[in-house]
């Protein structure tokens, strides 16, 4: 069973196209789901993706530009059509709160079913803290005042459970197993066990960065480092350098570099050009400089656990 995993819902940059919705990352971890922007006809993605509509639900703008928010709109109206109880949280920079407003007052969607928390930063910080995981804003370099690239990063998660060594040292099955698998102490026949003796070391959490709309950023490479996932946009090929860097996005052969520089185990391109019909060509430029490359389409899944 898939409890952990990135669902690509758009991927087209700035235009949609017949393939590519614009721009929505959504990130499924056990009951919860995160998005990252939410690009135009996003609902319908969603629910193609099965991610639920009344699942905890935090959304994660990157930018105020209309390609990565007019999808909020239907959002946020079919919660409230489908009668949706769970509480959904957005966060964004400077803009987001007015923009809400406006769409919640028009439409008259101010009090509904559900309880909705908008949250409008304008600098780098950690936005969201659990037990289980943090979420980081971090600056990135778009045309735009504000614009933001996103980290999730996992707590370190309990090491494997060996059962033949808690049987070996006389521990029954059942509370007292779970109790070790979750840290705890115990005793046994006057003899302390701790959970080093039945489990490995802890494990890394996975670490996950998006970098939203951005051209070549050493402030990136920096948040980045030894990621499991960088997503990254990839507008251009590197012969459109200079337009890339007018609209103030990234080439595949850039969007590489950054995914070398910080040592991140797999970079995944996103936020394609509309002229890009096949982004082979895309693919191929950045596999030339960092191998473990994919291009994302619509309602790609990968499972991280």
């Amino acid at each position: 069973m898939t409890i952990f995993e990135l669902v690509f819902l758009g991927t087209a940059g700035s235009i949609p196209t017949e393939d590519r919705n614009l721009s929505a990352i959504a990130l499924k971890r056990k009951r919860e789901v995160f998005l990252f922007d939410a690009g135009e006809d996003v609902q319908r993605r969603f629910i193609k993706a099965k991610l639920g509509l009344n699942r905890p639900l935090r959304i994660f703008i990157t930018h105020m530009h209309s390609d990565h928010i007019n999808g909020l709109h239907g959002l946020l109206s079919r919660f409230a059509m489908e009668d949706r109880s769970e509480k959904v949280e957005i966060y964004g920079p400077p803009g987001i709160q007015k923009y809400l407003t406006c769409i919640l007052n028009v439409e008259d969607i101010s009090e509904n079913s559900y309880t909705l928390e908008i949250y409008e930063f304008e600098k780098e910080q950690c936005l969201v803290e659990t037990d289980e995981y943090s979420i980081f804003a971090i600056k990135v370099n778009h045309n735009i005042p504000y614009a933001f690239g996103y980290i999730f990063l996992e707590k370190p998660l309990p090491g494997k459970f060996h059962p033949e060594k808690a049987e070996e040292l006389g521990i029954p099955k059942g509370p007292l197993w779970k109790k070790l698998q979750t840290g705890e102490t115990i005793e046994i026949n006057g003899k302390i066990i701790r959970p080093t003796d039945v489990m490995d070391p802890p494990r890394p959490g996975v670490k996950i960065v998006i970098s939203g709309d951005t051209t070549y950023s050493e402030n990136l490479i920096t948040h980045a480092k030894n990621a499991d996932f960088l997503i990254h946009e990839a507008m251009y090929t590197h012969d459109l350098e200079y337009e890339a860097i007018l609209r103030g996005h990234s080439t595949a052969k850039q969007a590489a570099l950054i995914a070398k520089r910080a040592n991140v185990k797999m970079l995944i391109l996103t936020h394609i050009s509309a002229r890009y019909k096949d982004p082979s060509k895309l693919e191929e430029e950045a596999k030339a400089i960092f191998p473990n490359t994919i291009v994302a389409y619509d309602l790609l899944r990968i499972k991280i656990r």
